[in-house]
């Protein structure tokens, strides 16, 4: 197949078009580079240097003849998204706009889209299944929500087969700061400086984190489901984060304890993705537990991990 990425140069949309290369798929990979970084656009792909909203997309698309796009470009920063809703808006909600519009219009049959677990907001009950009315919190959950939303109306329109993806935190060695288990990162990179993260709030706040390579996975098996869908990509399995540092301190050997500060405003309490549905529909379910993934994350840290004293 012939597949556009958008945010192929981003940790998650580099390690599916690899993966996508590695199959046989002739593979196409848009990014501004603003998060992303040019040395992780595998080899094999071809790289086009451009923004969701430039007026020469509407050409790549007349020439390209795609059969597929995975649109992963987005703005990722829930706290960014507070201090400039304006600019999270234009790349989450138009820039996707103008993705969705462009494949409905040349008539790409298929289109993947990396949603979030921020579209659901607080859970009203738990673990939270597809069917979860959505309630963001913040500007980068309505955006991501939101373009949601326009992928299954030209899926309802135009024809368009739309799979959304909802990712609980996805976490993986080299991840950004910024991605929704930043706190993976943020840990790891404090940890190797041996230095004390920092934990918000009381530390009993839970998340789902899933591995990238699992996420990989459901995009893999997403190019042979045939429907328009929205399934969750989880391990429904809740963590705190203070099991989160446990678990990474003594993978690190790191001897001393986290720092607390207030919690943040906006922040979700407990939180863990049900992912029957993709399990069902998919034949997809996680295989990286928690242990052995963040294990990886540690030993492929920038710096020996070493402490503070």
């Amino acid at each position: 197949m012939r597949i556009l990425v958008t945010g192929g140069a981003g940790f998650i949309a580099s390690a599916i078009a690899r993966a996508y290369l590695d199959l046989g798929h002739e593979v196409t990979i848009l990014d501004d580079l603003s998060h992303g970084k040019r040395e992780r656009v595998p080899a094999g792909a071809r790289f086009l240097h451009m923004e969701l909203l430039d007026p020469e997309l509407e050409q790549v698309f007349a020439e390209s003849a795609f059969d597929l796009v995975n649109h992963h470009a987005a703005h990722v920063s829930v706290r960014e998204s507070v201090l400039d809703p304006e600019q999270d808006a234009r790349v989450n909600v138009l820039g996707s706009l103008n993705i969705f519009r462009l494949a409905a219009a040349h008539r790409v049959p298929r289109v993947i889209y990396a949603a979030s677990v921020a579209g659901y907001g607080e859970p009203q009950e738990l673990p939270v299944t597809t069917e979860h009315p959505l309630r963001p919190m913040s500007p980068y959950g309505i955006s991501k929500a939101a373009a949601e939303q326009y992928g299954f109306f030209y899926a309802q329109t135009a024809g368009l087969r739309f799979i959304a993806l909802r990712y609980a935190n996805v976490y993986g060695p080299n991840a950004e700061v910024e991605g929704e288990a930043g706190v993976v990162t943020i840990f790891v990179n404090k940890l190797s400086q041996g230095q004390a993260p920092t934990i918000f709030g009381d530390g009993e706040q839970t998340r789902d984190f899933v591995n990238v390579q699992d996420v990989v996975r459901a995009n893999v098996l997403a190019l042979e489901y045939q429907g328009s869908e929205c399934f969750n990509i989880s391990t429904c399995t809740e963590i705190t984060v203070n099991q989160l540092f446990a678990l990474m301190k003594e993978l690190s050997g790191f001897p001393d304890e986290a720092l607390y500060a207030p919690e943040l405003p906006g922040e979700i309490r407990r939180i863990y993705l049900d992912n029957s549905k993709a399990k069902r529909l998919l034949g997809w379910h996680p295989t990286v537990a928690l242990r052995e993934g963040l294990a990886q994350v540690v030993q492929l840290a920038p710096k020996p991990i070493q402490s503070s004293h």
